[in-house]
């Protein structure tokens, strides 16, 4: 294999020959435990393999021991041709109780459904509980007062074709809301009952908040012309702005009828906006920018509006208030006598059947 002249040479020149074509030749590893040993041989000469070894990767023979060999305490333990990487191992802290990620078992899923259909119903029965308030307070505004002979208001309801007008005229301007808004309008007339006076209330019964918002929608724009033209011809304008509610509506109307003058020369508007309104202070200064009547409790404004109905009605329309208060008055002294003569009767009657027992 290899030819040397030896005659001549010198031994340590033949040695330091050998050691220097073996150093760019044969790479001895001895990184490897004690009975490993690799040896690679390149399959060409050095200058080729500088050339394509980005190409060509080395061909290499690995050479292991024979187990007989090994030590008698090395033969337990497995034999690897390679050296794993050395890395330095890390212990992760300990995870915190509020890092554990949470498992929704059978019992929560269960309580979860459980609670969506309690809500579910009871979102059910406040709706027919209001649906059934609605009504009773509706009956209330077309039947007689108990043959007193006093009629109620005359109500018209959007989109009903006003035909004949009894008395002052009251709009029930104020919050709706999709009819998502609390059903004031009906309260308000029913604590007018036996005031003679005509009221146009801009809430249907029923409304379907799907219609489009345009004045190509049939019901949507008759809907809006109408509530424009009742509050024109109305006397007096009752606004209520429902606090929970955002009411866009209620607020243009307050801006276009904000200078709009009743037949006694004063303004239409008499306004009740609650604190937690989320644009009392807009509406609070504009009544006062305007000289628009404000209420403090939704009593005030019911009670401001009567007084109003009273003054357009003139004098006859306070002497015959003035009369209905005492006729109430002599009713109540009326009933009250007749209590007092029931208990007086259940007195004596006590008293006889005490005295029937000691006899």
């Amino acid at each position: 294999m290899f030819k040397f002249a030896i005659s001549g040479a010198p031994l340590w020149s033949i040695a330091g020959t050998i050691l220097k074509w073996g150093s760019n030749h044969i790479s001895l590893s001895h990184t490897q435990p004690p009975h490993h040993t690799t040896i690679s041989v390149p399959s060409m000469t050095t200058e080729e393999s500088q050339r394509v070894s980005s190409e060509t990767p080395l061909q290499t023979t690995k050479i292991t021991t024979s187990p007989e060999s090994q030590p008698a305490a090395s033969k337990s333990q497995p034999v690897s041709s390679e050296i794993p990487p050395q890395t330095s191992e890390v212990t992760a802290p300990a995870k915190e109780e509020w890092e554990t990620p949470l498992v929704m078992g059978p019992e929560l899923t269960a309580l979860n459904d459980v609670l969506e259909e309690l809500v579910k119903q009871d979102r059910q029965l406040v709706k027919r509980f209001q649906d059934a308030r609605e009504k009773a307070l509706y009956n209330t505004t077309v039947v007689k007062n108990k043959g007193e002979g006093k009629l109620n208001p005359r109500v018209y309801t959007a989109p009903e074709e006003v035909t004949h007008v009894r008395g002052p005229t009251v709009f029930l301007a104020g919050s709706i809301e999709q009819n998502t808004a609390v059903a004031w309008q009906n309260e308000f007339i029913r604590r007018l009952d036996g005031i003679d006076c005509t009221i146009f209330n801009p809430r249907r019964r029923k409304w379907n908040p799907n219609l489009t918002q345009s004045e190509l929608d049939l019901i949507f724009t008759q809907q809006v012309e109408w509530e424009l033209a009742c509050q024109e011809k109305a006397d007096v304008i009752a606004m209520f702005f429902d606090p929970w509610t955002k009411s866009p509506i209620t607020l243009l109307e307050l801006g276009i009828f904000s200078q709009a003058v009743g037949k006694d020369g004063q303004r239409k508007l008499i306004v009740y906006c609650p604190k937690p309104f989320w644009r009392q202070g807009n509406v609070q200064i504009v009544c006062k920018e305007y000289g628009i009547p404000r209420a403090k409790t939704f009593d005030h404004l019911v009670d401001s509006v009567k007084a109003k109905i009273v003054e357009l009605q003139g004098p006859q329309g306070a002497q015959k208030e003035q009369q209905e208060q005492q006729e109430e008055q002599q009713q109540e002294g009326e009933q009250q006598e007749e209590e007092g003569e029931q208990q007086q009767q259940e007195g004596e009657q006590q008293q006889q059947e005490g005295e029937q027992q000691q006899e």
